[in-house]
């Protein structure tokens, strides 16, 4: 049942495949690249989608774009709408950049005096001044997706759509779009994406959506859902691995290796006891058995509890590490601990940069590294006590 609050609903939805040319007699086998989907977004969310392959994640932008109609089902849209599916999608391959551009913005709803303001942010942003004028048959997939996302953003629209054709650009782009859909999130427009890195999922997305051959397999929390995900694919895994599989899927997982980690005070010294304001430094050391491209690295804090309350990671930070072959060393530098005295604890974990997934983690399988943050010892404050909090913030107080 739609609820008042939502601004994009799906009921029943049905999308039948119908084989076309020489597949058309190929199987009298219904194929249903969606059966029976049903959810509801609210306006102002992000909401992840994410599935194996054929799983009928595009399937769903595709629809919602209007690129295609349900096979049955109902689909209700409030706003403005802008996607980003397929590279190339809505441009002309004889035309320029220029021109595509107008194209493709008076297809999205855009008056040409809209365009003409909105030329110079456009190109800015998709950083192509140089090859605007340029036919867009001679670009790269990269330029493709560049110009695509620079569009699709500046027709101010209330919901974008977001395929997996990020991950075509380079590191900095995909960064650079990331922000920009994080800033539109906290303006409050609503945002879909289909993304096979789940971390990108659980950072970006509020809520996510697990489909698997057209039915939806689990919809709700983020980190929940990219959970069982993470959890089906891998049994997949294992009801397709043979020993000879088994050996290496375990060399895969050998081929990076955390070997040290040190935390160490602003004077370098080894140590696992720090004071409130105190800078902490995160010393990684790790080992490859062969060439690791551009690996990324995460560190998350956490209470004695479990309760996780920060994370410092290279990808969004936007820190590039050198390929890996061999030893390599990097260092996390927090420059002021900002927690209440109390037990806590550090995981680490070593990324592909492409899918997202862990090659070696400290912290769940690996005991976490814990530390203590004792309080000050400059005189000035007490002890606070424990039921204070977590973060101590930097204040003062006067009387008026």
């Amino acid at each position: 049942m739609r609820t008042s609050a939502s601004q994009l609903f799906y009921e029943y939805l049905s999308y039948l495949f119908r084989p076309v040319g020489k597949y058309k007699n190929f199987s009298s086998e219904k194929i249903w690249a969606l059966k029976d989907v049903s959810f509801q977004v609210e306006k102002g969310s992000t909401l992840g989608i994410i599935g194996p392959n054929g799983a009928g994640k595009s399937t769903i932008l595709k629809l919602l774009s209007g690129i295609t109609n349900p096979t049955q089902g109902t689909i209700m849209i409030e706003g403005k709408t802008a996607a980003l599916i397929e590279i190339g999608a809505g441009f002309h391959p004889e035309l320029t950049g220029r021109e595509n551009i107008y194209l493709n913005g008076s297809i999205l709803g855009l008056k040409k005096r809209e365009i003409d303001a909105k030329m110079d942010e456009i190109m800015e942003f998709a950083e192509l001044k140089d090859f605007i004028d340029t036919p867009i048959k001679k670009y790269s997939s990269g330029m493709y997706v560049r110009l695509g996302f620079a569009v699709a953003i500046n027709v101010d629209p209330e919901i974008l759509l977001v395929d997996e054709v990020l991950a075509v650009g380079d590191l900095a782009f995909q960064h650079k779009c990331m922000n920009k859909i994080s800033e539109f999130s906290n303006m409050g427009k609503t945002i879909i994406v289909v993304s096979h890195n789940v971390r990108n999922i659980q950072m970006m997305c509020s809520k996510a959506l697990f489909l698997n051959k057209g039915v939806i397999q689990d919809y709700g929390d983020s980190k929940g859902v990219v959970v069982n995900y993470i959890n089906f694919m891998m049994s997949m895994e294992k009801r397709k691995e043979t020993e000879k599989d088994l050996h290496l899927k375990k060399s895969m997982e050998e081929k990076v290796k955390i070997t040290q980690i040190k935390l160490l005070d602003s004077k370098g010294v080894d140590t696992n006891i720090f004071s409130i304001g105190e800078p902490l430094r995160i010393r990684i050391k790790a080992q490859s058995k062969s060439y690791i491209s551009h690996p990324d690295f995460g560190v998350t804090i956490w209470t004695e509890d479990e309760k996780k309350i920060a994370t410092c990671n290279t990808k969004f930070d936007a820190f590039i590490c050198r390929d890996l072959k061999g030893k390599g060393e990097w260092e996390c530098s927090i420059h002021s601990l900002p927690f209440l005295p109390g037990n806590y604890s550090l995981r680490v974990g070593i990324y592909d940069s492409f899918s997202g997934l862990p090659y070696d983690v400290w912290g769940w399988e690996k005991s976490p590294i814990n530390f203590i943050v004792k309080s000050s010892t400059d005189g000035k404050k007490i002890a606070p006590y424990s039921d204070l909090g977590i973060v101590e913030l930097s204040h003062n107080w006067e009387q008026l």
